[in-house]
């Protein structure tokens, strides 16, 4: 009895890890999406902003409401880093993406990807280091390494600005040291390769618990965008008009407006970082 216990359990956990593996597995590039055929599979990502376990269990539901919307199987993914994102967002991988401001500004627009909707309450970023550090607030950063995410990612322009709204230059009053993810940057941070992170705020508690420990926060963003779920530009009118209607009357989220994201657009370019080129 205990060995066919045993032998149960290690086939859920072998299960698990095959449908979280399966959060990460590559797709090809799209010329044509997949997603337009009646019998086609859309790929719906993820940003990579927590652990793969807490995105499939915060969005897989998400997505089973997506293959009855668009009547075709749709599936979730997620990348193991912010640039692998991005490669796919380029590559019009995904039929259906949750992304940040700065993955939509940089990269996705450029691609041609279409907005659908954003939640309706601003982010904020923050700038954090552990409780027991000797720094107190952001003025101790210099000279110091601050983590920051990839170039086009929306933490890694907010720091840069909440630096700059501080009047720290972030190319001559300390070093950017960067990372590939926030979970990525904490990590950094126990581990004493960086004195503190820019992360996004709601992501604090999860880091805190996930860790078992404190977080001081140096410094904190003034009201950004929040994320948005975006349609490739591949997939048919009807169906982006389906996705939209659909996100549009999610709890907390509302129909994207251009005037959302002309705030950050301004503070991006005023930082000297303009998008790609459009495709």
């Amino acid at each position: 009895m205990t060995e066919d216990k045993t032998s149960r359990a290690c086939w859920k956990v072998t299960l698990l890890w095959l449908g979280l593996w399966s959060l990460l597995a590559n797709v090809p590039p799209a010329t044509a999406s997949n997603c337009r055929q009646p019998e086609g599979t859309c790929i719906f990502g993820v940003f990579p902003h927590s652990s793969t376990r807490q995105i499939a269990t915060t969005y897989q539901t998400i997505a089973e409401e997506l293959s009855l919307v668009l009547d075709r199987d749709v599936r979730l993914q997620t990348a193991r880093s912010i640039p692998e994102f991005l490669k796919r967002l380029r590559q019009h991988r995904y039929d259906i993406a949750l992304a940040g401001i700065g993955h939509y500004l940089m990269v996705a627009e450029p691609a041609g990807y279409i907005p659908l909707a954003h939640r309706e309450n601003p982010l904020h970023y923050v700038l954090v280091t552990p409780q027991e550090s000797p720094l107190r607030d952001i003025d101790d950063l210099r000279g110091r390494r601050l983590g920051l995410m990839p170039p086009q990612n929306g933490t890694s322009i907010a720091g840069q600005l909440i630096l700059r709204d501080h009047g720290l230059d972030p190319q001559k009053d300390l070093t950017v040291v960067r990372l590939g993810s926030q979970q990525g940057c904490i990590h950094a941070m126990l581990t004493a390769q960086v004195d503190a992170c820019a992360i996004a705020e709601p992501v604090v508690e999860t880091f805190e618990a996930m860790m078992n420990r404190h977080f001081r926060i140096l410094a904190r963003s003034e009201d950004l965008p929040n994320v948005s779920y975006l349609a490739s530009p591949l997939l048919a009118p009807d169906q982006i008009e389906a996705l939209r209607d659909y996100f549009s009357d999610r709890e907390h989220f509302v129909a994207a407006r251009p005037s959302h994201y002309s705030h950050f657009r301004k503070r991006i370019e005023a930082l000297g970082r303009p998008p790609e080129a459009r495709r």
